[in-house]
């Protein structure tokens, strides 16, 4: 579950609840009107802040997902898993667009190029990539 709060006076203003298991990460979009959350239920998840409301679920990771970006245009939701991947979404709908696998340990971290053209990930393997994603095709 995350919670919104008033941070002037404390007040909790709304608990979105949705996932199977704890929550990892939390994020908001780039307008602060939708929130995306990780969780250890292996999913990672698009709400609507106001109501609680459940745009879209990112499924298709099968350990936790650790982290999540959006890419600079903020239309590509990047997830890093413990099932050794990161995956790229479509921001709003939850599509998977491409999975980026090689490591042969967790995926820590993943991170968009400024540009939003490449990806680099960072492993317990040691190992860190960089993925252009010119080159990959639909998962």
């Amino acid at each position: 579950m995350a919670r919104t709060w008033n941070a002037a006076n404390g007040e909790l203003l709304r608990k979105i609840e949705g996932h199977e298991r704890g929550v990892l990460r939390v994020m908001f979009s780039p307008t602060s009107d939708k929130l995306y959350t990780a969780s250890s239920d292996k999913t990672a998840k698009l709400w609507v802040v106001a109501t609680g409301e459940r745009i879209a679920t990112f499924e298709g990771h099968k350990r936790y997902v650790m982290r999540m970006t959006l890419s600079p245009d903020g239309t590509r939701l990047l997830t890093s898993s413990h099932d050794k991947t990161a995956r790229v979404w479509d921001a709003q709908t939850g599509k998977l667009l491409a999975t980026l696998a090689g490591h042969l340990m967790e995926v820590e971290d993943a991170e968009f190029s400024p540009d939003g053209l490449d990806v680099v990930t960072a492993s317990y393997d040691g190992k860190a990539r960089i993925w252009d994603l010119r080159q990959l095709s639909a998962p």
